[in-house]
């Protein structure tokens, strides 16, 4: 009785801030990122929760979340098989999380992608079904006594598909030992089928590399999560964290419709701490992109080069020395900011003077940096 009295107060105090002045004044933190050719970068999280199933705050704070935090879109994912409030909440549906949400996300111009949780047994885990059209045909459709077991968790994955639904596997390191982690067996059957077509990098403020050589080897799309089940700003302030593990989307448009688009075709980059993940082809153009040389000037012996940062993301940059050019230590291009580096000139007789640059925080492989190459010609 004493727990369900201090629920019925949260409630009554969530539901008093959303409609409040905490709704009416929301703050947003810009984070910028350049287009990248063609596609507009958007920011995303596709794995949160609510009070619906065992998370701590009503689903219109994390729109609100998403909005402080400049997120183009959100996807709350409620467990399906653990309702952890459920005898205190009015509506047992599966939706309802996402319907209480779309009212604000339509007002602050945020996407609310419908999503849900396929919470299993390990193996396989737990799986997040997002762009479903009805939550509750996913929940459990081969009617197992116990919701939680893993039998018959591939209805639950083939239902949410013939939805139009994009699945990935959530936190694989779930329940086992972080060093010694395996892909289980029946996940990746489904995920040779075409079932399963993307896997958590991070989650919550873990990163395990062996999801990074699986999704490589498995063509399988890059996803980071926050996985909040509290506030955000308790979240970010128990990690350390200035924002949120994201998602970055490669989507032609501002839509829905463009980052499901985008996510069949493993058009992402991870964006977390000072980190940018994804393949080679994906975070080249979006490094470019973001870092402009917007000057050079040779004198005698040395090579001048502005560098300009045009994104809220941080840019470890490292000259690679060779018998041309040598400097003697890296730059850190911080967010919206210019920096010069003077580089030595070691062999004056090229007339354009090839230089690799190794970005240390963009990851292409397991710890492996980007390299970029530049060209500066004399004038």
């Amino acid at each position: 009785m004493k727990n369900t009295y201090i629920l019925i107060v949260f409630l009554l105090l969530s539901i008093f801030l959303a409609t409040t002045g905490y709704s009416q004044n929301p703050v947003k933190y810009k984070v910028i990122f350049p287009d990248v050719g063609n596609y507009k970068v958007l920011k995303c999280e596709f794995h949160t929760h609510t009070i619906f199933s065992d998370g701590k705050v009503w689903p219109t704070e994390r729109i609100m979340e998403a909005y402080t935090d400049d997120l183009d879109a959100i996807s709350i994912t409620e467990h399906l098989e653990v309702r952890a409030h459920l005898s205190e909440l009015a509506s047992p549906d599966h939706n309802r999380s996402f319907e209480l949400a779309e009212p604000m996300a339509r007002k602050l111009d945020i996407l609310n992608i419908r999503g849900c949780e396929i919470t299993r047994m390990v193996p396989p885990g737990h799986l997040n079904a997002i762009f479903v059209s009805d939550c509750n045909k996913v929940f459990n459709p081969s009617g197992n006594r116990n919701p939680l077991d893993s039998t018959g968790y591939q209805l639950a994955v083939k239902e949410a598909i013939s939805q139009g639904g994009f699945v990935f596997f959530n936190h694989p390191y779930y329940r086992l030992s972080h060093d010694n982690i395996t892909l289980p067996e029946s996940v990746e059957k489904l995920m040779d089928k075409g079932y399963i077509n993307g896997i958590e990098l991070i989650n919550e403020n873990r990163y395990l590399p062996q999801s990074f050589d699986w999704a490589l080897k498995k063509n399988l799309t890059m996803i980071a999560s926050g996985d909040a089940h509290g506030s955000m700003p308790l979240f970010l302030r128990e990690f350390g964290l200035k924002y949120r593990p994201m998602t970055l989307v490669l989507a032609e448009k501002r839509t829905g419709e463009s980052i499901a688009e985008a996510l069949k075709n493993r058009r992402t980059l991870i964006w977390w701490k000072d980190f940018v993940i994804g393949r080679k082809e994906h975070a080249e153009p979006f490094v470019r992109a973001c870092i402009n040389i917007k000057k050079y000037e040779f004198d005698n012996n040395s090579l001048s080069i502005t560098f300009e940062n045009l994104s809220s993301a941080t840019f470890d940059v490292e000259l690679i020395c060779d018998e041309n050019v040598y400097v003697s230590q890296a730059i850190s291009l911080q967010p919206n900011t210019e920096i010069i580096m003077t580089v030595n000139v070691l062999n004056n007789q090229f007339k354009s003077i090839p230089t690799n640059f190794r970005i240390n925080n963009v990851w292409i492989a397991d710890k492996i940096p980007l390299i970029v190459q530049y060209a500066f010609e004399k004038k």
